[in-house]
């Protein structure tokens, strides 16, 4: 009976020295239990060890009895016991307090989490982490967001000067339409009234013929004597039974039938073309200047604007940019210019030179032109200005330019650039071919509001000396009216 209770507390030793194993391993976290735990688990192996070995013959003596005995290892064993609980306990408190609140600072550092914990706190990091990817692609989609919002308010304002430039353009054009509509009505009625009276005089200057027509002949002082102009109304006498009419009467009618024919300088009523636009606008020709401000308007506010907004993608210096376009469609119009020049020079040379025609000598002199054979060029050139060859004109601005600025060839094959330059061409072909031609100025030193607009990056306020022009100024001919306002960088 002895032997087999023996067995049984050695079986139970070994079980109980197993679970303090398994215990240190969960307690690795705490130092004192850890420590406790070994200890107590080296004293039950002792024991056990102990017990293993073969009794001797005869028993050893007993040693006396101290506090090393059984009762009092089981005694210490229950305190360790109820320890164990209450770290059991302790330790469900604080991970129901993590799971509450997980960066609670009253959470204990020192206990070992329950089996299981690093599952679920592997997968609550695995689950803040894709949360967190999320977010972050959440945000560079909303920064794309604001991107293409931001560029679609930088367009929107674009078009929104665009828009603004051409209303200033239309309104500019209808005043002046309305003005020249009222002209031309005043015109036509002055030109009416006048008709009036100069059928009224012709009227009065061929009366009806005499029944009896006189044939003796005027003497000659009366045959060379000149009319009244004090009495141009004046209407003939019947005639009588009289030999002789009245010198007046018989001389009178021959020198007034001829004086329309005599005095070419007194205003005529008749409709004629005119060669210079600053009396008339010939509102049948497509090719006439208030169309051309028009064009020259919508140039600014798009083909300009869009050079532009391209070479500062390559370049950040406003300056510069704003200095290249200018000069460019200066270029133009002095190319164009030119051209026209040499059109009317060469033929002057083959007027003067008829045998010439054949072969055209290299260096043609210069030769006026008469004002009839101008005229008619200038009217055939504007009506086939949209023929023209406004790719020879840009090639030939380029090469003038380029003579001067270092960098026109890098930024002139440029797409939106190389379009602009092909609009600047006619556009400026078309001022040069007017009668006079029209003027683009930028030769002005003092800031002026009612010939310049500001540009935007300037001081209303301190704007006096301009320092550049960024748009040249439009006038009908040089010296003449102002038709488009030029914008420049004044301080």
């Amino acid at each position: 009976m002895s032997g087999d209770v023996k067995k049984d507390l050695r079986a139970e030793a070994r079980n109980f020295s197993a679970t303090l194993a398994n215990a240190s391993l969960l307690k690795r976290k705490d130092p004192q239990s850890k420590s406790l735990l070994e200890k107590a688990q080296q004293i039950i192996d002792a024991l056990l060890a102990d017990c293993s070995k073969p009794m001797p013959a005869t028993p050893p003596p007993r040693p006396p009895r101290g506090g090393t005995g059984m009762g009092q290892l089981w005694v210490k064993l229950d305190e360790l016991k109820r320890e164990n609980d209450d770290l059991k306990r302790q330790r469900t408190r604080s991970s129901e307090e993590k799971v509450g609140s997980p960066k609670s600072p009253k959470s204990p550092k020192f206990h070992a989490p329950v089996p299981g914990q690093f599952e679920a706190v592997s997968a609550e990091l695995q689950r803040v982490k894709l949360e967190n990817e999320a977010l972050r692609v959440h945000i560079e989609k909303l920064q794309l967001t604001i991107k293409e919002h931001q560029t679609v308010n930088s367009n929107l304002r674009d078009d929104c000067k665009r828009s603004k430039a051409a209303l200033e353009a239309a309104q500019k054009s209808a005043m002046k339409a309305r003005e020249e509509t009222k002209k031309m009505e005043s015109n036509l009625q002055a030109v009416k009234t006048e008709n009036d009276s100069l059928k009224q005089k012709l009227s009065q200057n061929h009366p009806t013929p005499p029944p009896r027509p006189s044939t003796t002949k005027p003497s000659s002082a009366n045959a060379a004597s000149k009319p009244s102009p004090a009495n141009p109304t004046q209407k003939p006498t019947p005639a009588h039974a009289t030999s002789k009419p009245t010198p007046s009467n018989a001389s009178k009618p021959s020198p007034e039938i001829t004086t329309p024919k005599q005095s070419p300088a007194t205003s005529s009523p008749k409709p004629r073309m005119r060669t210079d636009n600053r009396l008339t606008e010939n509102i049948s020709e497509k090719c006439r200047p208030s169309n051309i401000a028009v064009a020259y308007t919508t140039l600014e506010s798009q083909e300009w604007m869009d050079a532009k907004e391209s070479l500062e993608e390559l370049e950040e210096d406003e300056h510069q940019i704003t200095q290249f376009l200018c000069g460019i469609l200066m270029s133009s119009y002095e190319v164009s210019t030119l051209v026209l020049q040499s059109v009317e020079r060469v033929i002057g040379y083959i007027l003067t030179n008829p045998t010439s025609a054949v072969t055209i000598m290299p260096e043609v002199q210069v030769c006026p032109l008469p004002a009839e054979v101008a005229d008619v060029i200038g009217q055939r050139l504007r009506m086939t200005f949209d023929k023209v060859n406004a790719a020879d004109i840009s090639e030939l601005a380029k090469q003038h330019f380029s003579t001067s600025n270092s960098i026109s060839s890098t930024w002139s094959s440029h797409h939106a650039v190389q379009k602009y330059i092909h609009q600047c061409a006619l556009v400026t072909w078309q001022m040069a071919i007017q009668k006079p031609p029209m003027k683009l100025h930028t030769a002005d030193a003092r800031f002026d509001s009612s010939r310049h607009n500001l540009w935007w990056s300037c001081d209303q306020s301190r704007a006096k000396t301009i320092d550049y022009f960024i748009w040249p100024v439009l006038y009908d001919y040089e010296g003449g009216n102002l038709m488009v306002k030029g914008c420049v960088h004044a301080t």
